[in-house]
Parts: C-alpha cells; sequence; structure tokens
C-alpha cells in the first residue's frame, strides 16, 4: 500500500557543490500545505530516480524543486495542487528545475503534473546550461503555462505529451535546438507552442 506523509518539505542537506547520494523514492504519497515546495533536493543527479509517487500540494507552493540537477529520472508520478481539475487562481510550479549549475541529461516519463500556475519549469536563464532533457508521455493540465523552456537549455525533447486546458502557453521555448513533437494540445491553449525568442534548431 502507498505510503502518506503529511505537511513535509523534505530537502536533501547536501550542498550542491557535492556529487549527491543515490536517491531511490519509490511507491510514497508527500503532501503539504505550504508556500514552499512539497519536495527540495539540492543536489539531484545520475543515480537518483523517482516512480510511483504522489506530490500533493494543498497551499500556494510549488511540488517538486531542484537546485542542482544532472541526470536522474522521474517516472510515473502525479505532482498536484489542490486546484487540479478546475480554473482559478493558479499557483506554484509543479516541477521546477531552476538550477543556477550546468547539468545534462535529465528524463521525466508519464509524469502528470495538475493545477500548478507552470507544469514545468526547466532551466533558470542565468547563463548555464541544461543539455538533453526529455519529457516523454507527461502531462501538463489545468495550468496558465505547460511548460516553459529557458534560455540557456539546449536539445531538449518534448515527446509524445498531452496538454489539456493549459490557459496561456502550452509549450514557451526560449531554449535552443528544442524539439516538439507527437503531441496532443488541445484547443483550450491561448497559444499552443511559442517560439518566438531568440533561439535557433
Amino acid at each position: 500500500f502507498p505510503v502518506t506523509i503529511r505537511a513535509l518539505t523534505l530537502t536533501n542537506v547536501l550542498t550542491p557543490s557535492d556529487a549527491g547520494p543515490q536517491l531511490h523514492i519509490r511507491d510514497i504519497r508527500f503532501e503539504a500545505t505550504s508556500s514552499n515546495p512539497v519536495l527540495q533536493f539540492a543536489t539531484w543527479n545520475d543515480f537518483c530516480e523517482m516512480r510511483n509517487c504522489e506530490v500533493y500540494q494543498a497551499g500556494t507552493g510549488g511540488g517538486i524543486n531542484m537546485i542542482r540537477a544532472y541526470g536522474g529520472t522521474i517516472r510515473d508520478t502525479h505532482v498536484v495542487n489542490n486546484n487540479l481539475v478546475g480554473t482559478g487562481s493558479y499557483t506554484g510550479t509543479g516541477v521546477n528545475v531552476g538550477t543556477p549549475y550546468s547539468g545534462a541529461l535529465l528524463t521525466f516519463q508519464k509524469v502528470s503534473v495538475r493545477g500548478f500556475n507552470t507544469g514545468f519549469s526547466l532551466g533558470s536563464g542565468a547563463g548555464t546550461y541544461i543539455l538533453n532533457t526529455t519529457l516523454q508521455q507527461c502531462e501538463c493540465a489545468w495550468n496558465n503555462y505547460g511548460v516553459i523552456i529557458a534560455a540557456g537549455m539546449r536539445k531538449t525533447v518534448i515527446n509524445e505529451c498531452y496538454f489539456e486546458e493549459v490557459q496561456t502557453v502550452g509549450v514557451q521555448d526560449e531554449g535552443n535546438g528544442t524539439t516538439i513533437s507527437n503531441c496532443m494540445m488541445f484547443e483550450g491553449c491561448a497559444t499552443q507552442i511559442k517560439a518566438d525568442y531568440d533561439t535557433y534548431g
């Protein structure tokens, strides 16, 4: 049976310069009512994996925040806000990779993000580079923004993803070398793909 951990903000206490532990997180439901993310990782690296989990935010904060990210996988996981199936004042970011550090090879597979202002926010746009991030069969629903790809992201792949009731922009692409393919975007998006930034590829 899934385990429920209530009112928790889990913080990996290693500093961003550390290599990080081997985190394997499975079959857990995390709940919080907070203005902070439910889960925050100082380092998410090649040996980290999260699967078959639910991250539930009943407050105004986000779901998952990564301070430094290179490698690692999150799959078969729901990240939801208490506004997960209704319009209104969305807050927070479901999955935030707002790292000021360079990284590569992140994978999100079958991750559903609902009810936040932003589903996935990738990169900080602060002159650092995150290479070859993949979103495969992920869902963004009941958000203002589905996926924001910041400047500094390189070769991000969004494939076979599903966007429903994303109010403003489905994918906002400020990165370079981005591939968006085989996705389903319902007409609820005011703009499905916004790629008019100074990008290439």
